[in-house]
Formats: structure tokens, C-alpha cells, sequence
């Protein structure tokens, strides 16, 4: 006997935190939690008891299930079996297999009120008319039990429950969200939260789920959760560039951006995919750009059976696959040995590629990309578990990886290999996925990332040969349809995923088994891959075109998504303002500063950083730094006699305070009638210079716009020369 344990359910409720939770497995009539049955159509019926009143929320019911209840069509339902009334809601997954499997169904909790009788309430668990016994021995996986979870108010109902109300549930890193909790009172928690504002400033992208617990007027406490979309941004970006010249061309190419001078985008500077800002005139300079995301429509309105051409690629690819890409020359098909590239005539010998089983094309831009895991880099062939899809990486002409990827706003998780009802719908700017495991059915926007889940529902795909089937994205500017090859016939239909209605596009009378089609907005074909032959001819592995339209409006006037920051800086040479110094302190030592590929002084590429002057003149300094620029700075020095000042006859000046804060007295000798008195720092250059006429105060002294440190004062006469050193600590 096979024994299978769940060790986890994630309970998804409206409601949680309620003053008292009821939580309890059904019961049978002999007392166990599974039921268990031997023979076909028979049903599992539970008793919950001790029920008390004043349910509210949502009340949900976890079914496990353990066996094989009939094909892959058969699924479990919930009834009340006091009223015989179907909760509604089945489970998404098929019931079979001969593993343990669980399901949630969530329900209005109040009607457990009118349900329950005495504080019981009586449960139908259905399967379908047919129970197979494919599991080993009879029983031992033929199986059910439910758990029941609901919150009640030991005060009866309560009169008004805990609500969120926002303008948004999306925000960009630097917005911020005020939040409205009902009934007032209540306090708000969750990440980002302080008070009711919600700041993403420190979140990654991603839902985040924030919680308010408010009680109400008859002291009931509440629980309302609400999510928050952070919203990605393109990423920071920083180039180092040419003071008053322009910024590099900022990529990639082949994604449309928004400028801006300001984070709002109230002053927008340009829509284009590559932009080139400038003159940069300060260091730094900051401008701000997003995705731009333009909503464009698309809508396979037609295919017909007119001007059709096929081949067979089996030499080239081997056994068929499925899985098709187009590029403005080429359209590629997927076998299990290579992919196979053709002309758009496919009149020319294929050539033999790697298999990429999440290829799919950009309709729009006719680019190839391939669905992505980050840490994990592309799908594997048959991989044997659910792919986790957090990236698209672009490829090359050859299917190559390049370097550029797009990372998604949220994960997904795409169905078994086993499955093969999962799809790829090549959209105009967007790609569809469909988990054919769970009915998820995501929208990506190319060019940003962002990832939408519009639907949950089943499609009636046509098997294919690969994990998944590939077809088109539809959207009219309200509605995404999905367009496929039915199931049940030889139509291509467009499946609205927001009404859950499909409508046939065309019908063929014989297309074998074909899974796998694109359309090219440029010929306006559509292409597709069957396995031998069909209407159009083909003998073993096809590959044909037939002549199709659609629809296709381009909305400049789109979306600005949110913004990241783009910083513009430039290096500068600072050699100081032109200065005086005294021949006697010669060398002056100019600096310019360290990180330069190349140093040119007065026109001599000596490559050095620092250069001694001892004469007069005008000093100039050429240097290049890594983005090739010319960093530039000049200076005059003038070299003074100083009134012929001798080192060896220096006698010392009196200076207080010393150190001082840049003010201070020189207090002059007596003999001293007249003379010149100048302040320099220890590289000689004159930070002041004064006549003086000599009286008992001495001279007031100040330098408070110098730097710290230790300076000089001299004096100069005919006669004498007088120095001392003095500190500046302010």
C-alpha cells in the first residue's frame, strides 16, 4: 500500500483573525476522517458537528483527495446534503493519478448558518458516476477527507466588517499609498506600513499583503487584507561623460523608454528606444526615465485556406516537437533532435539549431526570446517538474543566448511536462502563458516585465508533442483572447479570457495534429507545424504557411511605467586659482588629481600626475579619463622676489593667538617703521600680502577662508627679514 502525506496547505481567506476560528475534520458514520469507497458512483459524506452561529467571511473547505475517480475530465465537487445544494466551486485539477492531491473551495461562511442544523452540518464529496480502482488494492487509494475552517463572532454577526479602501493597489518605489480602514479605529500592519501610508521605498517588486484589524460596534474584531503591487522599475543607471557633451546612447535598442527632467514626468523630454541627452553642463545631472508601454492592439481576424506551401523538416529537426518562432526573415520549428531554420519562402535547405523549448517571437519587433529562470538560466528539455519562469532572455538569429534579459514583476510557475496543456501565445509587445495544471493564464508586457494574471479557466488545447502548445495573443483594447487549435476540432478559435468564450476564427478539414501556429504582421501569413499529412500535403513532419490578417493598431499615446534614475557625471582638474610665490619656496608642485588614463602639461604628454613650476607663466592640463574625455584646468603662477628675502637672515615674529581660528596679531618689532608682511601655506603659495606702517597694536590679521593647518608670516624690509609659523584650527 501506497501512503501519502500532505505537510502543507496555504489557506487563501478574505478574512483572518477573527475574535474565533472553527476548524475541525468531517466525520464519517463510523467515526473516521477518510471515507473511503469500493464501488462505482458512490460519494463520501462527512458530519461536522459543534458548529457555532455567527459564521461570517469566508468559510473555506480543504479536500484531500487520494486515487484514481475516472479519467482526466473528472472532478470534485462539494454539495450540502441537508439541501442537496452545490457549493458552486469545483476543484481546478483533474482527480486521478493515484497521488495525494488537496483543493480548496472557499464559500460565503454565512450560509453555514442555514446549513447546519443543531450545530451540525452534513457534507457531499462527489466524484463523478465513475470509480476506477487503478491505485493497487481495492480502498487503499480510494479515498477523501475535508477539513472545514470559518471564523464566527462570539457576538453574534458582525455588523460591519474590516475594509481597505485605496485609490490604487499598485504604486511605483517612490510613491507613496494612504490607506482607509473601516470601521475606524483599527490599526494597519503589514510591510511598508507606518500609520495608514504605505512606503515601498525599501521593498523589492513583488505583492505585498498589508493587513487592518478594526472592531465594531458591537465589539466583533476584523480582519480585511489587502495587496499592494511594488511596481519594477528599469533600474538605475549612472554614465560617466563629457562635461557639455552628450550622454551615450542609452540602452537597450530595442526597448521603448520615457525621459524625463523630473521623477513626476511632468516635464518629459522624449518617447524613443535609444536616446542621447545633452549638453551636460553640471556633475552630477540627473534625468529620469521609464518603460513606455504602448497597449498596442492585435487581433487575428482571419485564416484562410488560400495560397498555402508546406514542407516536411524532418530531415533537418528529425521527430516533430512543437513550438514555432518568426523573425522579419526566418520562421523556426521545433523538433526533438534541432530546431529548424527557414526562409519565409521555405525555399531554401533549412539549418540545424539548438531545440528551445521555451522559444516563442515578439510579434511586434519580430525578436526571438525564450522563457527564463534567472539562477537556473533557460527551460531544460522535458524537465520533469513545474519551470518557474522569472526572466526572458533574448536569443540571437542562431538561438543563441544573448546578454540581454527582462526580469518579471512576479514568478510563474508553468505546468508539468506530463501535462501538455500548458501555452505559449505570442502577443504584439506581450507573450502569453498558460499553466494548464492550475488554469492560470499570465500576461507579459515585453518590454517592462510586468507580469498580469488575466484569467483562470480551461482551454481545450489540441495535444502536442512538447510541454505546451504555441499560438497567438489577442488584444482589442479591452479583452486578451487566446487563439488556438481546439481540442474538439480542426477550428482556430479566439478564447476571451474575461468572458471564458470561445469563437471559431476558421475551420479546416484536416489539419492532423497541428498545436503549433504564428502569424507574421509582415507577409500576413500564418504559419504552422502538423505531424504528416493533412489538406495542405506534407508526408511526414510539416511545415507550411497559409495566407491570414489581422488587425493591428500602434498606440503612441500609452503608459509611462515607473521611473528609475539616470545620473550624468564628468570629471573635473582643479589646479587651484592663479596664485603668487616667493622665488625662495620654489618648486611649486601643481596637482592634477588621480584615475586618468593620460596627463598632458603645456602641450608635453609626460603622463604625470603632479608638475613642479619655478618660473612664471600660464599652466595647462590635458588629461583623459575612461569615457575618453578631456579634463582640462588652467592656472597663472607668478613668481615673486619677495622682496628679497634671505633665508639665512630670518629672524622671529611674535603671533597671537597661535593657533587661532584664522584671526590673529602680528605684532611687528619696533624698529620696524615700515614694511611688507605677506601669509603663505607650505607650498609657497600667498594667502595674503600687506604694506604696513609699524604702531604699538601690531597688525590684525584674517584668513578664515583658509583651510586648517600651518602657515607662514614674513616680513620684508630693507634691513631685516622676519618670519614665524602660525596654526589655523577653526
Amino acid at each position: 500500500m501506497k501512503n501519502n502525506y500532505l505537510t502543507l496547505v496555504v489557506l487563501l481567506m478574505s478574512y483572518i483573525s477573527f475574535s474565533q476560528t472553527y476548524e475541525q475534520w468531517g466525520v464519517t458514520s463510523i467515526g473516521s476522517d477518510w471515507d473511503t469507497t469500493y464501488n462505482y458512483g458512490e460519494y463520501f459524506e462527512f458530519d461536522f458537528s459543534g458548529m457555532p452561529m455567527g459564521a461570517h467571511g469566508t468559510a473555506s473547505l480543504v479536500i484531500y483527495q487520494d486515487g484514481d475517480f475516472g479519467d482526466n475530465g473528472e472532478y470534485c465537487e462539494a454539495y450540502d446534503l441537508n439541501s442537496m445544494t452545490s457549493l458552486g466551486i469545483t476543484s481546478n485539477n483533474p482527480m486521478g493519478d493515484c497521488t495525494l492531491d488537496s483543493m480548496i473551495v472557499n464559500f460565503n461562511a454565512v450560509d453555514l448558518d442555514t446549513w447546519q442544523s443543531s450545530g451540525t452540518w452534513s457534507l457531499r464529496v462527489g466524484t463523478s458516476s465513475m470509480v476506477d480502482y487503478f491505485c493497487g488494492t481495492m480502498g487503499d487509494q480510494c479515498r477523501v477527507k475535508v477539513r472545514l475552517i470559518y471564523n464566527y463572532c462570539t457576538f453574534g454577526v458582525p455588523v460591519e466588517y474590516a475594509a481597505i479602501d485605496a485609490d490604487t493597489n499598485a504604486v511605483c518605489p517612490h510613491s507613496s499609498l494612504t490607506l482607509t480602514g473601516t470601521p475606524s479605529g483599527g490599526s494597519f500592519s503589514g510591510p511598508g506600513m507606518s500609520g495608514n501610508v504605505f512606503n515601498p521605498m525599501a521593498l523589492s517588486a513583488g505583492n505585498y499583503t498589508v493587513s487592518y484589524t478594526g472592531t465594531d460596534g458591537i465589539g466583533c474584531e476584523t480582519t480585511a487584507n489587502f495587496v499592494i503591487r511594488v511596481l519594477k522599475t528599469p533600474g538605475n543607471l549612472s554614465y560617466l561623460v563629457c562635461e557639455g557633451g552628450n550622454s551615450p546612447v542609452m540602452e537597450p535598442v530595442s526597448t521603448v523608454f520615457a525621459y524625463s527632467q523630473d521623477i513626476d514626468f511632468n516635464s518629459p523630454i522624449d518617447t524613443v528606444a535609444g536616446y542621447s541627452y545633452g549638453p551636460v553642463t553640471q556633475s552630477p545631472e540627473i534625468i529620469y526615465y521609464a518603460n513606455f508601454i504602448t497597449n498596442d492592439k492585435f487581433v487575428l481576424d482571419t485564416v484562410t485556406q488560400d495560397n498555402s506551401y508546406v514542407i516536411d523538416h524532418d530531415m533537418i529537426t528529425s521527430d516533430d516537437r512543437g513550438g514555432i518562432a518568426i523573425t522579419d526573415s526566418t520562421v523556426y520549428v521545433i523538433g526533438d533532435s534541432y530546431t529548424g531554420r527557414y526562409d519565409l519562402e521555405l525555399l531554401n535547405p533549412g539549418v540545424q539549431l539548438p531545440v528551445r523549448d521555451g522559444l516563442f517571437s515578439d510579434m511586434k519587433e519580430r525578436k526571438l526570446w525564450s522563457l527564463y529562470n534567472i539562477g537556473n538560466d533557460e527551460m531544460p528539455y522535458d524537465w520533469p517538474t513545474s519551470f518557474v519562469v522569472d526572466g526572458l532572455i533574448a536569443l540571437d538569429q542562431d538561438l543563441n543566448q544573448t546578454t540581454e534579459i527582462i526580469a518579471l514583476s512576479s514568478p510563474i510557475t508553468m505546468g508539468n511536462y506530463s501535462t501538455q496543456n500548458n501555452g505559449i501565445f505570442a502577443g504584439y509587445g506581450k507573450v502569453g502563458l498558460y499553466n494548464g495544471d492550475s488554469g492560470d493564464f499570465f500576461v507579459i508586457d515585453i518590454a517592462s516585465g510586468t507580469v498580469e494574471t488575466v484569467a483562470n479557466l480551461y482551454l481545450s488545447l489540441y495535444w502536442s508533442e512538447n510541454w505546451a502548445d504555441w499560438g497567438t495573443l489577442s488584444f482589442d483594447g479591452t479583452d486578451y483572447y487566446a487563439n488556438y487549435r481546439s481540442g474538439n476540432s480542426y477550428q482556430i478559435v479566439a478564447h476571451n479570457l474575461s468572458t471564458d468564450v470561445a469563437t471559431d476564427i476558421t475551420s479546416f478539414s484536416d489539419v492532423s495534429d497541428m498545436a503549433t501556429f504564428i502569424y507574421h504582421p509582415v507577409n500576413n501569413r500564418l504559419y504552422f507545424h502538423y505531424e504528416s499529412s493533412g489538406q495542405f500535403g506534407g508526408s511526414s513532419e510539416t511545415l507550411g504557411y497559409v495566407d491570414a490578417s489581422a488587425t493591428i493598431v500602434e498606440n503612441p499615446n500609452g503608459t509611462i511605467g515607473c521611473p528609475s534614475e539616470i545620473e550624468m557625471t564628468f570629471n573635473s582638474i582643479n589646479l587651484g586659482n592663479d596664485t603668487t610665490v616667493c622665488e625662495y619656496n620654489t618648486p611649486l608642485v601643481l596637482e592634477a588629481g588621480f584615475g586618468y588614463n593620460s596627463y598632458t602639461w603645456n602641450g608635453v604628454n609626460n603622463n604625470w600626475n603632479v608638475y613642479p613650476v619655478s618660473t612664471s607663466g600660464t599652466y595647462t592640463v590635458v588629461a583623459v579619463d575612461d569615457a575618453n574625455c578631456n579634463v582640462t584646468d588652467q592656472i597663472v603662477v607668478t613668481v615673486d622676489a619677495c622682496a628679497g628675502l634671505n633665508e639665512d637672515q630670518l629672524e622671529q615674529l611674535s603671533v597671537y593667538p597661535n593657533p587661532n581660528n584664522g584671526e590673529f596679531t602680528v605684532q611687528v618689532p619696533s624698529n620696524l617703521t615700515e614694511g611688507t608682511m605677506v601669509v603663505m601655506d607650505l607650498n609657497g603659495r600667498i594667502v595674503i600680502e600687506e604694506t604696513f606702517n609699524n604702531n604699538s597694536n601690531g597688525i590684525e590679521i584674517n584668513v578664515k577662508g583658509v583651510e586648517n593647518g600651518m602657515y607662514i608670516v614674513r616680513i620684508a624690509t630693507n634691513d631685516a627679514q622676519y618670519q614665524t609659523q602660525v596654526v589655523v584650527q577653526k
